[in-house]
């Protein structure tokens, strides 16, 4: 019973993925198409500008990703429920086949999150939804960059990046705290290291 539950999530999961893949574009042919705004383009030689760097400098992986833009038309690409009993501090797991249990659960419609947050409320849980621009399929799609990516600062946008990149370096299943923090340190550092090199 309970796997026939996690029918509708997973479910929802798939499509979102593959809306996001059926909408993917070559970013020369994206760069190269007069219809694109400039300020577009520019953040996108930005991204294979800081994507080559990463490589190089933070020894990062490149391979398949990010050669690719895919416009949702919206400015999320997805929400994560994130809960707690109450008055603790102590994440509530949610459990997955490959990946392991993780401290939040997506969705790629805004109302499945709320749906999920206030089920759990009802369970006595506090529960929260926040937006996320960016995520990673951990190398199991070759992921494109986003139009939610592009929304913000150049420094947010090459954190982003470099952020993104770490998890494709290394993920450990079942750790989000150690998985989040790692990715966090990769890109402040990254980030420095990119805008304090010569002529920057």
């Amino acid at each position: 019973l309970g796997a026939c539950a996690e029918v509708p999530y997973y479910w929802q999961a798939g499509l979102g993925q593959w809306e996001i893949l059926s909408k993917r574009r070559p970013l020369v042919e994206v760069l190269s198409d007069a219809a694109v705004a400039p300020e577009v383009k520019r953040k996108l030689r930005l991204i294979e500008d800081v994507q080559a760097f990463g490589t190089a400098a933070l020894a990062l992986p490149r391979e398949g990703h990010y050669r690719t833009f895919a416009d949702l038309g919206r400015p999320y690409v997805a929400w994560l429920v994130v809960a707690a009993p109450a008055l603790s501090l102590e994440a509530h797991r949610f459990c997955y086949p490959i990946v392991g249990c993780l401290g939040y659960r997506g969705y790629f419609a805004r109302a499945d999150a709320d749906a999920l947050a206030a089920e759990l409320r009802g369970q006595g849980l506090d529960a929260i939804v926040r937006p996320v621009r960016a995520y990673s399929t951990l190398g199991w799609f070759s992921d494109p960059v986003l139009n939610t990516f592009l929304a913000g600062d150049d420094v947010l946008l090459l954190g982003t990046i470099l952020h993104e990149q770490a998890h494709h370096r290394y993920f450990l299943g079942g750790a989000t705290e150690f998985n989040e923090s790692f990715a966090e340190f990769v890109e402040e550092e990254g980030v420095r290291r990119y805008l304090t090199r010569p002529g920057e």
